[in-house]
């Protein structure tokens, strides 16, 4: 039985914190096209409202739009 390669590969790069990140952007994986996804005001944040249109809400943590969200009571959900 072969076990799994035991570095990351090519396309992600492991940060300090232990999580992964796309190798280009430094964002946390899956996050690197998030803001031309669903950023429509181009502020370099994603509101509720830009949330709901494109009907991603409620955005929970680990979803790639949580990053540029503001979780204010940090409860892993966003948009509730």
């Amino acid at each position: 039985m072969r076990l799994p390669d035991a570095h990351p590969s090519t396309d992600t790069v492991v940060r300090s914190d232990g999580g992964a990140s796309d190798s280009e952007s430094g964002a946390p994986s899956g996050t690197a096209d998030a803001l031309a996804r669903w950023d429509d005001d181009a502020n370099g944040r994603i509101s509720c409202k830009e949330a709901r249109r494109h009907r991603i809400a409620p955005v929970t943590r680990g979803h790639p739009a949580y990053p540029f969200m503001r979780d204010g009571d940090d409860d892993g959900v966003v948009c509730e």
